[in-house]
């Protein structure tokens, strides 16, 4: 068993027993013998407090928890307390740990901050994102006119045939606040059918496309995408790399993800590669799971409007439960068609009802990748 020792401590163990003034004491949840307040303890937690002590080091988060030995006080036998426990089979640290609690103990520390102990915010963040394609043109007014009303300016996902129909109309969007991603050239093409050269043909034509014209006043930047149909491979994201792309949409939790990201709901990066993965959110249904997006509940799942409804509620249920994101996807040929189909109005109940609570702030796929990103890797 490895032995670890701190030589260049000696000079203080007369110091042994110093006691630093201490704050007033504070009722935050915390976990005694985790000093630097992030979840774990290892060695670093029994350094931090005698950096602090000793070495002008930054004072921890929380004095409670480098108190590791309860004695109502923290000094040198702290740290050796943790060094212990962790490598010599020493006790454990006193309550609370290792879950965390309150401080049973009457003493003058304070605890300032113990975010790994912290109630998660009942703030959460809601990505709508729209998709434009097809020859549409009053479902997505409809879509983008309902969100602008209500003060929400989301990421609306463009196919470069559609933006060359409708060049204006896009450029309006992006003047008003929207966000303008790319979502192929066409609908239904299958990038992970094509080689890397006609996949680098087709989405830098379609970028160039998207971004329109910057002598003529209709340049808009270009950071996200999403493949159609979620077709991709490591080609596609060699490609996103080469055209500057901050971020992907291609996925699903827990149906289409990464490795070592199959639950995670925030962004994350992608290994060897500079652009973001961010994923839609997933429902249970029955025995399996399905994505929000309304074309697909319609279509493969066969769902009306109101269980598709239900389906946005469960999403958002779960998202306020855990604090993450809701991420799901409307088309403006099929939801934005408030005659034709029936999936209009549990949209808007559900993102009323989002904005009444107060509790949502919806954010653009570039705005959900700025605050809610992973590292990548398992």
């Amino acid at each position: 068993m490895a032995r670890f020792r701190f030589p260049h401590l000696l000079p203080w163990l007369v110091l042994a027993l110093l006691v630093i003034p201490l704050a007033s004491a504070s009722a935050q949840s915390f976990r005694r013998g985790d000093t630097n307040a992030d979840g774990a303890m290892d060695i670093s937690d029994g350094v931090r407090p005698m950096l602090w002590l000793f070495s002008g080091g930054f004072e921890p988060p929380c004095l409670d928890a480098s108190d590791a030995n309860d004695t109502g006080d923290i000094n040198i036998t702290d740290g050796i307390y943790i060094l212990n426990f962790l490598f010599l089979g020493g006790p454990p640290p006193p309550y609370p740990y290792p879950d965390c609690g309150m401080d049973l103990t009457s003493d003058a520390l304070s605890c300032n901050s113990f975010p790994a102990c912290e109630s998660p915010s009942d703030e959460f963040l809601v990505n709508v994102q729209v998709d434009a394609e097809l020859q549409d043109v009053d479902g997505l007014l409809n879509l983008t006119a309902a969100l602008k009303e209500r003060q929400i300016l989301t990421t609306v996902y463009v196919t470069a045939d559609y933006a060359n129909r409708n060049a204006l109309l896009i450029s309006d969007l992006f003047q008003q606040g929207f966000e303008i991603a790319c979502h192929g050239f066409y609908t239904g093409e299958q990038l992970a059918s094509m080689t890397y050269e006609e996949q680098l043909d087709l989405l830098s034509r379609a970028k160039l496309a998207l971004e329109g014209c910057k002598p003529c006043g209709t340049y808009k930047p270009i950071v996200g995408f999403r493949p159609q149909y979620f077709s991709q491979n490591e080609d596609t994201y060699r490609v996103l790399d080469e055209l500057g792309l901050a971020y992907n949409g291609g996925y699903k939790v827990g149906q289409i993800f990464l490795p070592g990201h199959e639950w995670d709901t925030c962004s994350y990066g992608v290994d060897a590669h500079a652009f973001s993965a961010v994923p839609l959110t997933t429902v249970p249904r029955g025995e399996t799971r399905i994505y929000l997006c309304d074309i697909a509940c319609a279509q493969v799942e066969k769902m009306t409007g109101a269980e598709f409804g239900q389906a946005l509620q469960t999403g958002l249920a779960q998202s306020l439960a855990a604090n993450e994101p809701l991420v799901f996807l409307l088309h403006n040929w099929y939801t934005g068609d408030r005659v034709k189909y029936d999936y209009w109005q549990p949209v808007i109940d559900l993102i009323d009802q989002i904005r009444q609570s107060g509790r949502g702030t919806f954010v653009s796929s570039l705005e959900l990748v700025e605050r809610c990103t992973l590292p990548p890797g398992p």
